[in-house]
């Protein structure tokens, strides 16, 4: 997941590995990591974020997008267990340079709520 092209909110292209890592650097952060997907057209694009959070003061937002075609996603089940994925396959990659006192949280679109 590291080597697709992660963006700032402003769209502005950026090497995650080393932004977070400077960020990390300023003190204790915690890593927040989640995918969410939408259908267009015959694609379905997924956006992963990964948003380093100061606690009390705020945080920066590093996203990166892809898209598979609609028939590799086999419904709503199966959308969810993508997205999943690459939020844990990011996670994964993330955890190789962050220590441990830096808390991971991965966010999943999980509810009881089909709705």
């Amino acid at each position: 997941m590291l080597e697709l092209e992660w963006k700032t909110m402003a769209r502005e292209p950026v090497d995650l590995q080393e932004e977070v890592s400077k960020l990390l650097a300023d003190g204790q952060r915690i890593i927040h990591i989640g995918t969410d997907a939408q259908k267009i057209d015959r694609k379905v694009r997924f956006a992963t974020c990964v948003v380093v959070v100061k606690p009390g003061k705020g945080g920066r937002v590093f996203y990166a997008t892809q898209a598979l075609p609609k028939q590799e996603v086999k419904g709503l089940r199966n959308k969810l267990f993508k997205e999943t994925w690459f939020s844990l396959k990011t996670a994964m990659e993330v955890d190789e340079f962050v220590p441990e006192e830096h808390k991971i949280i991965i966010h999943v679109d999980a509810n009881t709520n089909a709705k």
